[in-house]
């Protein structure tokens, strides 16, 4: 994942454990693409912690996009009502929020 760069990619994950490991944080995520499978994996270890906003798009739905299996195993993690997918993302912003509470 060397796109990422190393600085942003530590930044991102340290982030994500920080949130795993105190468990009186919630996250709220909103994601256009999500197909990096330690990203998701680390999502799944938030359980019932995540609500996430996924794009819908054709694009991340059609046959072979990564984000239908990310999805299906957030639902599996977080609970079906955890996830939802949305089309209100502006088409090729390639990017991520979390937010934490």
């Amino acid at each position: 994942y060397v796109w990422l760069g190393y600085h942003a990619r530590k930044m991102v994950f340290d982030f994500l454990n920080e949130c795993i490991n105190d468990k009186s944080i919630t996250v709220d995520l909103f994601a256009y693409d999500l197909d990096e499978p330690d990203f998701v994996t680390g999502l799944t270890k938030l359980g019932s912690r995540l609500r996430a906003f996924l794009d819908n798009a054709p694009l991340h739905t059609k046959p072979g996009a990564l984000e239908p299996e990310a999805k299906a195993m957030l639902a599996q993690s977080a609970g079906v009502r955890g996830v939802q997918g949305v089309h209100s993302f502006v088409t090729g912003l390639h990017r991520f929020t979390l937010q934490l509470s």
